[in-house]
C-alpha cells in the first residue's frame, strides 16, 4: 500500500512540474502586458492590474484588448481597455 502512495505521489508532482514549465512563457506574458497598463472606461483612471488576475483572460486581451477587471479608484467590474504604448 505505501509503494502505491508513493507512485501516485510522484505522478502528481510530475504533472505539476510539467504544467509550471510549460507555462512560463505565458507567465511573463501576464506580466508583461499588466505592467503597460489598462484604463477604466467609467472613471478614465489608468491602472496596472496583477499578472495574475490576466492569466485567464489573455485570449481577450490579445483579440479585443480589453479584460474585464475591477478598477482599483471606483470598484467598477467593467471592460477595461488595454493601454497601448507606441
Amino acid at each position: 500500500m505505501p509503494t502505491v502512495l508513493i507512485v501516485v505521489g510522484v505522478g502528481a508532482l510530475f504533472i505539476i512540474i510539467r504544467f509550471l514549465i510549460g507555462n512560463i512563457p505565458k507567465f511573463e506574458e501576464c506580466k508583461d502586458i499588466a505592467d503597460k497598463g489598462f484604463v477604466c472606461p467609467n472613471c478614465g483612471k489608468e491602472f496596472s492590474p496583477r499578472w495574475q488576475s490576466l492569466y485567464y483572460k489573455l485570449p481577450s486581451v490579445y483579440t479585443y484588448n480589453v479584460a474585464k477587471l475591477r478598477c482599483p479608484a471606483c470598484k467598477e467590474r467593467d471592460m477595461c481597455s488595454r493601454k497601448i504604448n507606441t
